[in-house]
């Protein structure tokens, strides 16, 4: 098999910068959602191997334990996986920025996974909608499913599950001003696509 190709640090840049640009539209959508200032964090983007997937995901930023994650496929020119991790608060966080008066833990499970599957539909629906629009691929996506609820963040990440060797990881943070709540947001786009996506950005800086 040939070896995936990495980005230039032209290409790193500039694909870095478009998902600044969606990431802002996500983090609006998500304000509105929440009635909440959204923090954004410096996105990074890089070429990863499925067998060092969290030691990638830990530099500079040690993930929690335990965590309960939500999936979604999306397609087109570009094919891959978005991830959405959540910490063991997460729907507790979620409920209260929406205004549920409920007491931390006292919402049904059910009502618990449909707040993370909604949040994580909404903020990886825009994140991948400006990102398409930016690179002129008009992504689909299925509906969010529940990868995992307060799992080991290790067996959520475990490469043995990965269906792929090497990927273009897109890893995105945002957090609530106002509380204890952080959403992150990895876009795994599959080894088939990264030349697909360097060409794409090539195109954006030959038009500068």
């Amino acid at each position: 098999m040939t070896a995936a190709p990495e980005l230039s640090e032209e290409q790193q840049d500039a694909l870095t910068e478009l998902v600044n640009v969606a990431m802002g539209q996500a983090a609006s959508a998500l304000s509105q959602l929440l009635g909440t200032f959204i923090k954004l964090h410096v996105p990074s983007v890089r070429v990863v191997d499925a067998r060092a997937l969290r030691n990638h995901m830990d530099e500079g930023n040690v993930l929690p334990d335990q965590v309960s994650g939500v999936s979604q496929a999306f397609f087109d020119q570009i094919r891959g996986e978005a991830l959405a991790l959540y910490d063991l608060n997460g729907s507790d966080h979620l409920a209260s920025l929406l205004g549920e008066d409920k007491d931390p833990g006292d919402l049904a499970p059910e009502d618990e996974d449909e707040l993370l599957l909604d949040a994580s539909n909404i903020v990886t629906g825009a994140i991948l909608t400006g990102l398409g629009e930016q690179l002129g691929s008009h992504f689909s996506f299925t509906a969010p499913s529940l990868l995992g609820k307060e799992c080991e963040t290790s067996d959520l990440l475990d490469p043995t599950s990965q269906e792929w060797d090497k990927a273009l990881l897109v890893e995105v943070r945002f957090a609530a001003e106002e509380r204890a709540f952080e959403c992150r947001i990895l876009l795994i786009m599959l080894e088939e696509s990264i030349d697909t996506v360097r060409g794409l950005v090539d195109g954006i800086l030959a038009d500068l």
